[in-house]
């Protein structure tokens, strides 16, 4: 293809003047194409938009060769619509240039005509507006995120114009007080009308102050939607001012802190609540800072140790309430927390400031950053009451232990799960198992073939019965037979629950067999009366005949004398 003359040697391309315009362009990339829309001129500004040099454009469309698969069809359809219909075109452009780099032009297409009015070419302005639709991209994303960011934060936005009165509400700020865009116009009477009647005064006073002040607005209120739903809401502004210096808008943000404000409740009430445990319990709390080595204590701690509120003594005074036994204890606690990380669970004796010995009980944790311990913390109890209770009842188990333990009759004490708790040496003697130490087995264990029968009746006494037999059979470990007498009760500890059994039991094997014999003898002796019950029944019988008969016999004689 021939290469066309360039502009200025084309009568019906343009004037000189305009020729020289155009060369003057330096950021604007202009374009010139024949009536087919093959380039014929390009100015400087085109090379260093596009990267093309002029021979390389010269006899291309320019869709040929700058348009690719990300540019819109729609944009394309377009222009081919309007040039084909005789018409400009004004619009944006997706472009690539010859290093591949992507591009939006504005793009400004008009037809040309000769003085007769017949098409000649058109005439292309493209402007580089890449860094603007970048701006706008930003700004959109700016935009959405901030959208995004009101939306999980529930946080409506707000524009109040000072001097008309007008106030405008995004979406969050309608949802927010309950109210319908579509049929609701926010104003400040609807915005005052929602406030709680009980927050309503102070809310107003301190609008109008931040307005008057040209400052800040900070407020918490409450507010009761049509629908009487109340929510808590967190309202911040900001006064602006206009060209005059004076205040124009107040402008700023609303969120719904319902959550937090109740939040925040539970939590007062939930310190206020520990801090009456804390009295109740004698518990309190402490924290030592590695870098200040202070120790800072809660009230109740001040209060275990007889001290004043406030008056808080070094860590040499504060360790010197321990008295000397207990002190190295404390002390290595301390130290192995700090350097080696290590909790420590301690029961002391303790002095109090007025001199009330104590026992108390001090857990410390280590707050670790890292591999460091830069605090520790924990906390401070008194169990005085409990350590006296737990001293006194395990003197009573130990009485108790020694007293089953020596009882010449065969018993043993049982936790929940039968295991040996104590049994006493008539235990061993009558089970003949001296040589076993049973204590922390399991009495299924030492007696692995006791029947199911002697199980059921171990779980009635669990649950609460209180069971006797006063002679039964069990089979012994060599198959012999045994007979007990027995006994099963629960013993309960000390808040009142079931702690196990207690196992009474007696062979009686001689008892039942002398009370066999003795019924043996008793069955024979009743078996000799009867016999001499039947013997002398038939002797007084035959003593009846005989008497019968020997009166037949006088009565025979004196008939026969008589005759």
């Amino acid at each position: 293809m021939p290469t066309p003359p360039p502009p200025e040697q084309d009568a019906n391309a343009v004037t000189e003047p305009l020729v020289r315009a155009l060369r003057s362009y330096s950021t604007t990339a202009i374009v010139l194409t024949d009536a087919d829309r093959r380039i014929v001129w390009v100015n400087d500004g085109f090379e260093r938009l596009t990267g093309y040099e002029r021979d390389e454009a010269i006899g291309r469309r320019p869709g040929e060769f700058l348009q690719f698969e990300k540019t819109e069809r729609s944009t394309t359809d377009a222009i081919r619509d309007a040039l084909t219909a005789g018409k400009g075109f004004s619009g944006e452009i997706l472009n690539r240039a010859k290093c591949g780099r992507e591009y939006w032009v504005h793009l400004d297409i008009e037809p040309r005509h000769d003085k007769d009015g017949e098409l000649i070419g058109y005439i292309s302005v493209q402007s580089d507006v890449s860094d603007l639709k970048q701006a706008e991209f930003e700004k959109g994303r700016l935009r959405e995120r901030f959208h995004i960011a009101c939306e999980a934060g529930r946080l409506g936005v707000y524009d109040y114009d000072l001097n008309s009165g007008e106030l405008v509400w995004d979406a969050m700020m309608f949802r927010l007080y309950g109210a319908d865009p579509e049929y609701d116009t926010p104003t400040y009477e609807l915005w005052r009308n929602t406030l709680h009647p009980d927050d309503r005064e102070d809310a107003e006073s301190l609008v109008a102050r931040a307005i008057e002040r040209q400052g800040i607005f900070d407020h918490t209120f409450r507010i009761r939607t049509r629908t009487g739903r109340e929510r808590v809401i967190h309202a911040t502004g900001t006064v602006t001012r206009g060209i005059s210096g004076a205040p124009d808008r107040l402008v700023g943000g609303n969120r719904d802190v319902t959550k937090e404000h109740r939040t925040q409740l539970e939590a007062t009430r939930s310190r206020e609540l520990l801090e009456q445990t804390g009295r109740i319990a004698h518990i309190g709390g402490w924290s030592l800072a590695r870098e200040t080595m202070t120790p800072v204590w809660s009230d109740e701690v001040y209060r275990l140790h007889e001290v004043e509120v406030g008056q808080q003594p070094p860590l040499e005074e504060a360790i010197n309430f321990y008295p000397p036994e207990a002190r190295p204890q404390i002390e290595e606690a301390v130290r192995l927390g700090f350097e080696e990380g290590k909790p420590w669970d301690l029961v002391v004796p303790f002095v109090t400031a007025k001199g009330n010995r104590r026992w108390v009980r001090t857990i410390g944790l280590p707050d670790m950053r890292g591999d460091e311990c830069v605090r520790l913390w924990g906390t401070f109890q008194d169990i005085t009451e409990r350590h006296e209770a737990t001293r006194r009842v395990h003197a009573l188990e130990e009485r108790m232990r020694l007293f089953v333990e020596h009882t010449p009759a065969a018993v043993a004490m049982l936790d929940t799960e039968l295991r040996y708790l104590v049994a006493s040496r008539g235990w061993y003697r009558q089970y003949e198992i001296e040589d076993e130490e049973i204590v922390g087995r399991s009495h299924y264990e030492v007696f692995p073939t006791i029947p199911d029968r002697w199980k059921s009746l171990h779980q009635r006494a669990l649950a609460g019965e209180h069971l006797r037999a006063e002679r039964d059979r069990f089979l012994g470990e060599d198959g012999a037979d045994l007979w007990v007498r027995w006994e099963l009760q629960p013993w309960h500890d000390e808040g009142g629950t079931i702690g196990g059994i207690v196992m009474f039991t007696e062979v009686i094997n001689d008892q039942v067999e002398h009370e066999q014999r003795l019924e043996k003898a008793n069955r024979s002796l009743e078996s000799t009366l009867e016999e001499l019950e039947e013997q002398t029944s038939i002797a007084n019988a035959l003593a009846a005949r005989a008497e019968a008969a020997s009166e037949a016999k006088t009565s025979f004689l004196a008939n026969m004398s008589h005759e």
